[in-house]
């Protein structure tokens, strides 16, 4: 039961980390572009 709760804990977090990690390189494109121009 414990790790069933730890397995969708972790899950859930690597899913919250990956979509930060998405926004973070959409940021950094954004200012990459936007300093070219």
């Amino acid at each position: 039961m414990v790790g069933q709760i730890c397995n969708q804990f972790l899950e859930s977090s690597d899913r919250l980390m990956a979509w930060k990690f998405k926004m973070f390189l959409i940021f950094l494109e954004n200012c990459y572009t936007n300093q070219i121009a």
